[in-house]
């Protein structure tokens, strides 16, 4: 059970996009909300400014899949 939910996170981290909420704004009774680009977890993760990315994209890779 745990090698099947290795490969789900995989799927989910490299191919599921996500909407991710940038801004939430509540005017009178209503919510105003803004979202970002529709991105998979992984491309955020290399579009983001972590600064040793070199390094830690091969850990994510084989991470799971032993």
């Amino acid at each position: 059970m745990n090698r099947l939910y290795a490969y789900l996170r995989l799927y989910a981290n490299f191919f599921q996009p996500v909407m991710k909420m940038t801004e939430k704004k509540r005017i009178g009774s209503k919510v105003q909300k803004k979202h970002d680009d529709i991105k998979t977890p992984y491309q955020r993760l290399l579009e983001s400014s972590y600064p040793n990315l070199q390094h830690f994209t091969p850990k994510i890779l084989q991470f799971g899949l032993s």
